[in-house]
Formats: structure tokens, C-alpha cells, sequence
């Protein structure tokens, strides 16, 4: 966020004070990718996505039809 949103929003310059510095989100996305339970559940999601589309893609007569 940029610190002009701070300046104008005093809810968040107060949760600045209170909580520090935010991490970066070089630092999030660090986190979130070497994160074991959270990689898991991304792959764990992904393949129910498929698992869904294919099954509809299966089950259609006329697959071109089905709206992503």
C-alpha cells in the first residue's frame, strides 16, 4: 500500500502503529510458497478444480458449451 493510503486513512495508520511494519509481499509470498500445509492445499484444490471440469466436460454433450 502506498503511504499516501495512510495518510488518508487513519484506520490503517492506526494498525501501522499498532502492528509495525507490514512484511513485504516478497516476504507473503516467500511464506506462502515454502509453507508445507499451504502448498498442500493448493494442490489439493487444483485438482479438485479438475476433477469438477473434467466430470462436466465428460458428462456434456456439447462440451464447447460450458462456461469456465
Amino acid at each position: 500500500m502506498s503511504g499516501a493510503r495512510f495518510l488518508l486513512d487513519p484506520e490503517l495508520a492506526l494498525l501501522r502503529t499498532l502492528l509495525g511494519p507490514l512484511p513485504s509481499s516478497n516476504d507473503i509470498l516467500s511464506y506462502l510458497l515454502f509453507e508445507p500445509d499451504f502448498v498442500d492445499a493448493v494442490i489439493q484444490l487444483g485438482s479438485d478444480d479438475a476433477k469438477t471440469i473434467l466430470k462436466q466436460v465428460l458428462s456434456t454433450p456439447n462440451p464447447e458449451k460450458i462456461s469456465g
